[in-house]
């Protein structure tokens, strides 16, 4: 009815609206009950103060304040009242241009359409206490909270204990529904969700009734008259009659077209290895078997679970890293911490990364700085360290303060950091920089070779090698210069090759003796590592190979070579490849696109058609007819032929007809298959074992048991 008033004197004649404003009849105040548009009135300034004005330009509060509106938001009237400011303070006054309360607050501003939140300033502190007064200046809530938040009959408080602020619930009558010591409270929907002292919610009523026994992770409006609940990283749903309407045991929970969706979790069936039965069920998003535990995953959080299912690890790190040491390295609201095999705390995570090296631990904190403890959480070293390297000769690289140096296992420095860099240890040497140049040292720090401007690099404990400009020396640190060159070098495992231009090679020992010095042998073009006993070495062109003595025992008549593995090297002839024996007898005629090398006395070979197996006497096991094939630990062979697969036996046999889009073979006579998208179990004679009805199939060969899931789907909620 007040609307509809203020519709008709909008569009009346001026006459009537005049007589009806100056008229001031009782309707007036009913409708100055409610909250004015933003166009009914207007604040104007006069002469350095403001007052304010109807739609009409009628003068209701005279320009006598330094300020009208409040101390936050819109400025216009609500429910027939405005605040007032006069030297910096703020009081309440009618429309009609009367004071409600005197000029004593320090903040002033509507709460809802009928009360307002005020702030006095204390005397001592200076902080500004908040309360609550109606719209006639009676004061509803005292002036004691450092929040309020006003929702309908229900007002959310709180109070500054030192630096924290702690949260309540009272009524309209300043009592304490929910006392005031929580974390956070906030209202959704028709009920409150607490934070307590542990970080986790619960849920209470209007009246500060707890409705709930468990504590939840977080909580939020999932649709009207309905709370999303998430615990241990699961959801449910809190509605109708302040209790549990769908269980905390789904993944997700979505809203679509106006209805609930659900998402459970993927089923994890435990299957024994032996009976292939199903054991246990697993419902988690993500389960990954590891030594005797599983690691599982849910909505972005990890945790350890023992062969039971029973959490080892809390349930809201965000990662989980098993060491090879039994150790768990873990990130917590994005820092590291560390576990010990116990699973107990032993490094709080507050680190941006931590490593584990050899019974050390390295973390680095908030300042890229690097600190040092043991595997029993004790700190090693009162120094940090802007890197530290790999172990090397029982010792660990660090700089400090841009300088190089090493620490022992105890933390402390063995080595000072004074060093521009360092290399690794050789025995008991190293080479470091030092003031622009390079040295030796020992592991004492004592000076074996003192700094000079070349670049040196440790061969052995007693042999290094001296480069400055082109000339590169080999040194002894005991008896001083061994063989000197302008050409380049290549250090091998025992030698050096010298590169002489034109093709030539030299290969010298470490005596620096020139092995190849044969002028029939000095054109070496190429030498390659040694393979059982031999060297591959190219010579005018073409590859043959050449002894320890550096004498040619196969002819340098080929166009390419592969190394020796089982008695025989491949060669290549008029552009295709065979096999040879050390004495260049052909154990396999060259007809071959490409071959590989022996493995256990079976090699892969390639034709136009494509790839088959042969053994060494020549004979193909099954027909050119392969994509792909693969030796498998087990000695058979994985058989790939447009996307899919099979297996082959050593002897050529099919095991497992070439069908299915993937196969693993497990070593225990069975393989994980997966055809028209899912995956099962079958024998090496190709018998279905477990259906091919799971989303993902893994082998835990630890606790030889399979681990099925079945992934899941969403559905619609039944409230």
């Amino acid at each position: 009815m007040p609307t509809i008033i203020v519709i008709l004197a909008k569009n009346a004649s001026g006459i009537i609206m005049n007589i009806f404003l100056r008229a001031r009849i009782s309707l007036f105040f009913a409708l100055s009950l409610f909250q004015a548009h933003a166009g009914d009135y207007q604040i104007f300034k006069e002469e350095g103060k403001v007052g304010l004005k109807d739609n009409l330009g009628n003068i209701l509060i005279p320009a006598s304040y330094d300020g009208l509106g409040w101390s936050s938001g819109p400025k216009e009237p609500v429910s027939g009242v405005i605040g007032y400011r006069v030297n910096d303070v703020w009081g309440l006054i009618s429309v009609e241009n009367k004071e409600v309360t005197s000029a004593s607050y320090s903040k002033l501003y509507p709460a809802n359409t009928a009360l307002f939140v005020a702030a006095k300033q204390g005397k001592f502190s200076g902080y500004n206490f908040l309360g609550a007064i109606s719209r006639d200046g009676k004061i509803v809530l005292p002036f004691k909270y450092a929040s309020i938040d006003i929702a309908g009959s229900r007002a959310i408080v709180s109070h500054k204990s030192g630096a924290v602020l702690q949260y309540g619930l009272l009524d309209m009558g300043g009592k304490e529904l929910i006392p005031v010591r929580h974390k956070e409270i906030k209202k959704i929907s028709h009920w409150y969700a607490v934070r307590e002292q542990s970080d986790r919610f619960s849920m209470f009523n209007a009246s500060g009734a707890r409705l709930t026994a468990d504590e939840f992770d977080s909580v939020g409006a999932v649709t009207p008259g309905y709370v999303l609940l998430k615990k241990d990283n699961a959801y449910g749903v809190f509605g109708k009659q302040g209790r549990l309407v769908l269980p905390i045991t789904y993944q997700k929970i979505r809203v679509s077209n106006g209805e609930i969706e659900l998402l459970p979790f993927n089923e994890w069936e435990e299957i024994g290895a032996t009976d292939h039965t199903v054991t246990k069920k697993h419902h988690y998003e993500n389960m990954i078997p590891l030594a005797q535990q599983y690691k599982v995953i849910s909505n972005g959080n990890e945790w350890l679970i023992d062969q039971e299912g029973q959490a080892l690890t809390p349930k809201r790190y965000q990662h989980l890293v098993m060491a090879s040491n039994g150790f768990v390295l873990f990130k917590d609201k994005n820092k590291w911490g560390l576990l010990d095999r116990a699973f107990t705390m032993v490094i709080p995570p507050k680190f941006e990364d931590i490593k584990l090296n050899e019974g050390l631990v390295f973390a680095q904190d908030s300042y890229q700085q690097w600190l040092i403890f043991d595997t029993l959480g004790v700190k090693k070293s009162s120094r940090p360290y802007q890197q530290i390297g790999k172990k090397t000769g029982y010792l660990w690289p660090v700089m400090r303060n841009g300088y190089w140096g090493f620490i022992e296992r105890s933390g402390e420095e063995a080595i000072r950091c004074v060093y521009d860099k360092v290399g690794a240890f050789v025995e008991d040497k190293v080479v470091v920089g030092f003031h622009g140049e390079n040295g030796i040292i020992n592991k004492q720090g004592e000076w074996i070779i003192y700094p000079r401007d070349q670049a040196l690099q440790l061969l052995t404990d007693d042999l290094y090698l001296s480069m400055s400009g082109s000339l590169t020396t080999l040194k002894s640190i005991e008896n001083g210069t061994i063989y000197f060159t302008e050409n380049e070098i290549e250090i091998k495992e025992r030698y050096l090759l010298e590169r002489l231009g034109a093709g030539r090679l030299w290969k010298i020992d470490f005596n620096g003796r020139i092995e190849n010095n044969d002028p029939h042998n000095e054109r070496f073009e190429e030498i390659r590592e040694p393979s059982e006993g031999l060297y591959a070495v190219k010579i005018d062109g073409m590859y043959g190979f050449i002894d320890d003595r550096n004498r040619l025992r196969i002819s340098n008549r080929y166009e390419d070579v592969g190394p020796f593995r089982e008695g025989v090297a491949a060669v290549k002839l008029r552009g295709k490849w065979g096999f040879i024996d050390k004495y260049e007898r052909i154990k396999v005629q060259p007809l071959y696109q490409q071959v590989g090398v022996f493995q256990e006395g079976l090699a892969v070979v390639k034709t136009s058609r494509g790839y088959s197996v042969i053994n060494k006497d020549g004979k193909q096991l099954c027909p050119p007819d392969n994509d792909r094939l693969t030796l498998l630990e087990s000695g058979n062979w994985l058989m790939e032929r447009e996307g899919r697969f099979g297996i082959m036996d050593r002897h050529g046999r099919t095991l497992i007809n070439v069908k299915y889009e993937h196969l693993q073979e497990l070593g225990n006579g069975f393989a994980i298959i997966k055809k028209f998208g899912k995956f099962g179990l079958v024998t090496h004679e190709g018998v279905d074992t477990l259906p091919a009805r799971y989303d993902k199939l893994v082998y835990d060969a630890r606790k030889n048991v399979y681990l099925g899931m079945k992934k899941s789907t969403w559905v619609k909620a039944t409230l």
